[in-house]
């Protein structure tokens, strides 16, 4: 079905032209609510964060696929990784959205090769999740990392969940510059 594929591909698009098209489309097909979703510009993701379409989360993680699997190469302004990260951070005003999104995120969190988007995960699972086993654990192996990023966005996150036994390993880490 025309308005299915819209959906699951054009709406998600890298291309920001494809989005808008899609939006454009899905108005005449007789669905304007993506009109003041998507303009085709980086600030897409932002604004589904915001929306209150329930497809929302469905289309940011669609996006936030599309736009990591196109690589800067794909389009033309380079923007695909910050509009893949964007995605992620929008995913984190959707409340609704934590039902989808834990794997996704908990995944990125653990293991995505740019730091950016780990440290955005990061923030995102512990908004989402904060009672999630999984989402804790991946913020306390997150406390370990090489990287004083990651570390400092793992900080910030357990401050975020609240939660005693994640908490432990940051203000050991403190104590311990303390002495």
């Amino acid at each position: 079905d025309t308005r299915d594929a819209l959906y699951q591909h054009g709406l998600p698009d890298a291309h920001g032209a494809v989005r808008l098209a899609a939006a454009r489309a899905l108005h005449r097909l007789g669905d304007p609510s993506w009109s003041g979703v998507i303009a085709g510009d980086s600030a897409d993701a932002q604004r589904l964060g915001r929306s209150a379409h329930p497809a929302a989360a469905s289309v940011l993680l669609r996006l936030m696929d599309s736009a990591a699997r196109a690589g800067p190469a794909a389009v033309a302004d380079g923007s695909s990784a910050v509009l893949s990260v964007e995605a992620v951070r929008a995913l984190g005003d959707l409340p609704d959205a934590a039902g989808e999104t834990l794997g996704t995120l908990t995944a990125l969190a653990s293991g995505a090769a740019d730091l950016t988007m780990r440290t955005a995960a990061l923030a995102t699972v512990a908004r989402l999740h904060p009672n999630d086993r999984a989402a804790r654990a991946v913020v306390r192996r997150a406390m370990d990392d090489e990287s004083a990023d990651i570390r400092a966005a793992a900080a910030a996150a357990a401050a975020s969940l609240a939660d005693p036994a994640t908490l432990r390993p940051l203000t050991l880490q403190l104590a311990d510059r303390s002495e």
